[in-house]
């Protein structure tokens, strides 16, 4: 939003705005948003989840080592969303179409969380069965692979393929996994959306774990500006 009202609309009427146009100014002063709308809006999300009692619920497994963890306001990551696709919409480019599917992966991912976490406070500890949010991450990360296989820009060089692979510390080694690309992307994407879940349940640290997450699918899936335009 900023990015077409300042430096497309207005910076003919004022140079200085021509710095919208940088990714990295928009990608500090969209870590900057959200971390302020965490900051207002936390307090007060906490405090309306305690009194809905929307509480965290223990399996019987593990109830030893995490039954003081009970009743800690779950649904959280609602704030987390909130704060990411703000911040997005202000200051990404939104006619990239891999900041589309950035999007859609927040917005699916976060929606198979809600449903696992209401079913939860509802019906116990027991929340969607593992087949059932398998089936769901990978119905999702199916259709974003295969957006960025068919349809998605290729990259800036216009020599890279758009299904290479870049490895780092190795500029000159790109594979190209042609439509083999869809299925590895759904198991980067599928295991990092996990593997943050699963952390994230043990020790309650799913920022950081969303952090190297998502620069390791950056990584290896050749489409840089899917995270910073």
């Amino acid at each position: 939003m900023f990015y077409y009202l300042f430096f497309e609309k207005l910076r003919q009427f004022f140079s200085p705005f021509n710095v919208f146009k940088y990714i990295t100014l928009r990608s500090a002063y969209a870590a900057i948003t959200a971390l302020l709308i965490c900051l207002i809006m936390g307090p007060f999300v906490i405090r309306k989840l305690r009194s809905l009692k929307v509480g965290q619920t223990i399996r019987q497994e593990i109830k030893e080592t995490h039954n003081h963890k009970a009743g800690t306001p779950t649904m959280g990551g609602l704030l987390i969303l909130a704060a990411l696709l703000s911040a997005t919409v202000l200051w990404a480019r939104l006619d990239n179409p891999l900041v589309g599917i950035v999007i859609f992966s927040v917005i699916w991912f976060g929606g198979i969380g809600f449903v696992d976490d209401y079913m939860k406070i509802t019906r116990g500890a027991a929340g969607m069965k593992g087949w059932q949010k398998m089936l769901a991450q990978a119905v999702g990360a199916f259709a974003m692979a295969y957006y960025m296989y068919a349809f998605a820009a290729p990259p800036t060089d216009g020599i890279t393929p758009n299904t290479a692979l870049c490895f780092p510390f190795f500029k000159n080694i790109r594979p190209d996994l042609h439509w083999l690309f869809i299925p590895f992307a759904m198991v980067v994407i599928v295991g990092s959306s996990n593997a943050v879940n699963l952390t994230d349940g043990l020790d309650g640290l799913a920022i950081g774990c969303v952090i190297c997450s998502g620069d390791l699918c950056r990584s290896f899936i050749h489409h840089e500006p899917l995270y910073y335009q």
